[in-house]
């Protein structure tokens, strides 16, 4: 975190057009990742941020409307999406939207013991293969997420 810190201090910010971060999410605690993000995105005003994560805390916290996803044959924007859902994965960041947008196929449930028998259900009628085997994730989102996880289920067209 320190040496993140001092990279983009603003004698050091000032000189840099695009901001490269990779993994700031490595080792940290989830507080400490809190104060990291704050800084990186004073830092990134006005620039462009290329950031590497596996965290949907720093994705949420940079911004979905930020988001490119890159793979061999395809990119992807999140811009068509609400900005009121924008606002609301940045507002409440431990959201997991990385899993919805890196999975192949999701299942959305309201609940815990929804996902449960979703996932028996279809071991049942699946060889006893569980979801996931199969490339789909089975995942709770109850409530308000629910929404917003289908929207960015029909950017993505999953």
């Amino acid at each position: 975190m320190i040496k993140t810190q001092l990279a983009l201090s603003p004698k050091q910010a000032e000189k840099a057009n695009i901001i490269l971060v990779e993994e700031p999410e490595s080792h940290l605690s989830f507080s400490r990742l809190s104060e990291l993000m704050v800084v990186i995105q004073k830092a990134a005003s006005g620039k462009q941020i290329i950031a590497s994560t596996h965290s949907s805390f720093v994705e949420n916290k940079l911004g979905l409307e930020n988001l490119l996803l890159l793979s061999e044959s395809n990119c992807c924007s999140m811009k068509d999406l609400k900005k009121d859902t924008f606002e609301f994965f940045k507002k409440v960041a431990g959201y997991d939207t990385l899993r919805i947008i890196l999975c192949k196929k999701a299942i959305l449930v309201e609940g815990d013991s929804d996902e449960v028998v979703v996932q028996r259900a279809y071991m049942d009628t699946h060889n006893g293969r569980l979801p996931i085997q199969d490339c789909i994730d089975v995942m709770t989102a109850g409530g308000v997420t629910f929404k917003r996880y289908l929207e960015i289920a029909q950017v993505l067209k999953k």
